[in-house]
């Protein structure tokens, strides 16, 4: 059985003969690597290759634009981000950089697919309020596990989170004997000030998080693999702050297999 690419070049070959003349246009790069194999498989004698180009080389070529590099589009991106009046704690670069590339192939895909952006920011945004499912008076096991949403990785997100948990716990609506506490994975910026040497220019926050885990509100941890990333230590942690070995990991089981939702 042959492949796709296979089939095209007995079909291009069978028209055209000598396949030196075209131009081939395919959906990447990669695609063209394959190509040029398949075409140095079925070769019967020395002959010069056709010219192989992917589409997002055509498009430049023809629209007379140069597609701008990667590693340049990250820092151009984060210029603009710390140009945002929206977000008054700017991240690192380095911190930026480990979520922006995603960001940046996704609005690649808007763009390559002509999405309507309003209408895909609403439903993104709708799936944001399902999964911010929040405690309530009639509560059931499916919703009693809660897991901090932690997206921008600063203090004042950390500290937020925190007063809205102590918010339920002074106004009743948390149950220290029947509620299961609220798990906080840190593997970011925002776990620098649960540091025993941090504790001055933070005491609001930590002595807040110290009294929510002393009534077992919220359960913090720190990501080990962010703590070596970092070459910090655990033994320097606040006393009530936990170890987790993967973050991201432990994020992902505890939603998908123990039914956690973002609080």
């Amino acid at each position: 059985m042959h492949t796709f690419l296979e089939e095209t070049i007995q079909y291009l070959t069978k028209k055209h003969g000598d396949l030196s003349q075209l131009t081939i246009i395919l959906p990447s790069k990669r695609a063209g690597g394959f190509l040029l194999n398949y075409l140095k498989k079925q070769a019967l004698s020395t002959s010069f290759a056709p010219k192989i180009i992917s589409i997002e080389t055509f498009i430049e070529s023809v629209s007379d634009l140069q597609i701008i590099d990667p590693t340049a589009l990250l820092f151009k991106s984060y210029e603009t981000y710390l140009k945002l009046d929206s977000i008054p704690e700017k991240e690192s670069f380095d911190t930026y950089s480990t979520w922006a590339a995603t960001l940046l192939g996704d609005f690649n895909e808007i763009d390559r697919y002509l999405l309507d952006t309003h209408l895909f920011f609403n439903y993104l945004n709708d799936i944001q309020d399902l999964n911010h499912w929040y405690l309530r008076d009639d509560k059931t096991p499916l919703i009693e596990k809660y897991l901090a949403d932690i997206s921008i990785h600063t203090p004042q997100e950390l500290f937020d989170i925190l007063e809205r948990a102590d918010t339920l716990l002074e106004n009743g609506t948390y149950s220290v004997a029947d509620s299961s506490p609220v798990v906080f994975l840190l593997h970011g910026d925002e776990a620098r000030i649960l540091f025993k040497a941090q504790y001055e220019n933070n005491k609001s926050v930590v002595d807040l998080a110290a009294k929510l885990s002393a009534f077992n509100v919220v359960n913090i941890k720190v990501c080990d693999i962010w703590l070596q990333k970092n070459n910090l230590y655990s033994s320097e942690l606040q006393p009530f702050v936990g170890i987790v070995g993967n973050a991201i990991a432990e994020t992902e089981r505890l939603v998908t297999t123990e039914s956690y939702k973002y609080f």
